[in-house]
């Protein structure tokens, strides 16, 4: 598979990626009302195409060109390290679910 490197240049900068394009769902969503804190379990609803993971985090390690004891170059390269595989971003909603849910104090559950 040929990749041209200019065309997905320009798909970047003119956000024309999948991944940066909003959908209509997205719009409808930033405009609903916000329902008061305490009355609902997510403040705003999600939808399709919402992160509810974090990325993850890489690090890119360059080693410079190097010549070793017998003379022999070695040219320039690059390892790369997962530092953070990310994580669901769901704990604030499990802790709010809980809290709404919870027994009042003084309720017996027969």
């Amino acid at each position: 598979m040929r990749i041209d490197v200019g065309r997905l240049r320009e798909n970047i900068q003119a956000h024309n990626l999948p991944g940066q394009q909003i959908s209509h769902n997205a719009t409808l969503a930033s405009t609903t009302k916000t329902p008061a804190p305490g009355s609902a379990v997510l403040s705003r609803p999600l939808y399709s195409g919402s992160p509810i993971r974090s990325a993850p985090h890489e690090l890119q390690l360059w080693f410079a060109p190097w010549e070793d004891a017998d003379g022999d170059l070695y040219d320039q390269s690059y390892a790369y390290l997962v530092i953070d595989n990310g994580q669901w971003l769901i704990a604030h909603n499990q802790r709010r679910i809980r809290d709404l849910y919870r027994p009042a104090p003084g309720i017996t559950v027969a």
